[in-house]
């Protein structure tokens, strides 16, 4: 029996979309060193295309990521404070890629108090951390500089790493007397620290191709830095069937690579307005990820990392890489100040009858999203000078 086989035209065409999405998500991961070198290529087989390109002027290098040597120099002179710079260049020295003594510190030249007032000092520099001898010291420097009002659990989980680790949490409320909320938050306060204080921070910044130029004047401009190429296309006349075929691909590929640019100017226009006070002001970064960006912009987050994948923008002379203006913290920090503010707030606006208990008022300050145990409560209570809800109604009741 004879058999006919029947090629669909919409398999075809599937195939022909397949392709070009695949172009498009290779143009759009591209830098512009690597896109140059795709479009060269492209341009030596399609007569369609013509490629021209100026030598790079310069070399940008990366100026988020500094030396360890420079952030330790700038902040101990932003602070005023006097360390001998052969003796912080002699520490520096000692420290492994994440900021931890590799050696025991000795230096004859100074007694071993200077040496420990100087580590003292340097440990509670930025990047805090650093110049301790291992993890535990590290993560309570950083828990006894923070203003988190669970930095004080923190502190004493710092000493049960281990059980934490293996999830020993019986063993760790028994020595310590701390409830299973406690722990929990001191516990998540703990996986905010940083472990490898000194990892962002190198000898050498690595070079950066940045594209865009980001110039704010009111409002943001941008302008292209490292476009010193062109492709063109050239048309022609009495064109057979391959010929078409390599026209239809030459302007595709026009296509994809001007979509390229729109899509990295949208990114970044959205991202200059989340990280507006950097810009305007140097401020810190503000909380923002893919999925914010990718909301914003009507894309996937996946298309957004490919976009910004070993890109960069300068502004104010400097060189960054565009995945500098994400803060991937998840944690929004408040001051232990502002919660004492939140707490008398809520104990002044309470029935005097009904004084609120301090589960009462964590109970409030969570729906803030303000996350802390009653024992912080307590404590924060106290020192504002307010008594318990008991004596509170009593007072009330007396008059």
């Amino acid at each position: 029996m004879k058999q006919n086989i029947t090629i669909k035209p919409e398999l075809k065409i599937k195939q022909s979309f397949n392709s070009q999405k695949e172009q498009s998500l290779k143009i759009l991961s591209y830098n512009t060193k690597d896109l140059k070198e795709y479009l060269c290529k492209q341009a030596q087989t399609n007569p369609f295309l013509t490629y021209t390109a100026e030598a790079d002027a310069f070399l940008e290098y990366d100026h988020s990521t500094r030396s360890l040597y420079d952030k330790i120099e700038a902040e101990l002179k932003s602070t005023n404070q006097t360390i001998p710079e052969d003796l912080y260049q002699y520490l520096i020295s000692l420290l492994d890629s994440n900021g931890y003594f590799k050696t025991a510190p000795f230096l004859a030249s100074y007694s071993e108090k200077q040496l420990q007032q100087a580590i003292y000092i340097l440990q509670r520099t930025e990047p805090y951390g650093c110049f301790c001898r291992n993890l535990k010291e590290s993560l309570k420097v950083q828990c006894e500089l923070s203003e988190n009002p669970a930095s004080e659990t923190g502190t004493i989980l710092c000493d049960y790493l281990e059980d934490l680790a293996s999830h020993n949490y019986e063993k760790i409320i028994q020595e310590t007397d701390l409830t299973l909320d406690e722990l929990e938050e001191g516990f998540h306060f703990i996986q905010t620290l940083n472990p490898k204080p000194a990892a962002n921070y190198s000898t050498d910044a690595p070079i950066l191709q940045a594209e865009i130029k980001v110039i704010y004047d009111d409002k943001f401009h941008f302008e292209w830095i490292s476009q010193n190429y062109s492709i063109q296309f050239d048309d022609m006349n009495h064109l057979t069937k391959d010929l078409r075929k390599l026209r239809n691909e030459a302007k595709q590929l026009l296509n994809t690579v001007q979509k390229r640019n729109m899509t990295l100017l949208q990114i970044m226009d959205t991202l200059c307005h989340i990280q507006k006070d950097f810009f305007i002001s140097n401020s810190p970064l503000n909380y923002c990820t893919l999925e914010m960006v990718a909301k914003e912009c009507g894309l996937h987050a996946s298309t957004i990392s490919r976009a910004i994948n070993q890109k960069g923008f300068e502004f104010n002379n400097k060189y960054y890489p565009i995945k500098y203006l994400f803060c991937h913290t998840g944690f929004k920090e408040i001051t232990s100040e502002q919660i004492k503010q939140r707490i008398k707030y809520l104990i002044q606006l309470e029935d005097k009858t009904k004084p609120f208990s301090d589960e009462s008022i964590k109970k409030a300050l969570a729906k803030e999203n303000i996350h802390i145990s009653r024992r912080t409560i307590t404590k924060y209570r106290e020192q504002l000078l307010i008594p318990c809800a008991s004596n509170r109604k009593y007072k009330v009741s007396a008059k």
